[in-house]
């Protein structure tokens, strides 16, 4: 998500490292198209809260649930080795690398 990318920016204390960063981003955001969070993806990203907090699951991270909103709406994977938290998402596919390489 690409608040998470520019969180981490803001944290980066040194200015020359901080516009490496931001060029970073930049070339990421040139590479990847970015998806709309629209009224659809709240009703799936209530949905989702709802689900867990039934299941009493609260450790799952708010970005990591609009992730998976915006993919259950779109009807697309995820890639993640964060596979723990996705993968008691109901209705979102996860896909998985193995990190050991």
């Amino acid at each position: 998500m690409l608040t998470e990318l520019l969180i981490g920016v803001d944290r980066v204390k040194n200015e020359n490292k901080r516009i490496k960063c931001l060029a970073f981003i930049e070339y990421v955001k040139s590479l990847f198209t970015i998806l709309p969070f629209g009224i659809e993806e709240v009703y799936t990203y209530e949905r989702i809260i709802h689900d867990l907090y039934t299941q009493r699951i609260t450790t799952i991270g708010t970005h990591d649930m609009l992730i998976a909103a915006t993919a259950i709406t779109k009807g697309f994977p995820i890639l993640t080795l964060n596979v723990k938290d996705f993968k008691r998402i109901q209705g979102l596919e996860v896909l998985t690398v193995s990190s050991k390489d």
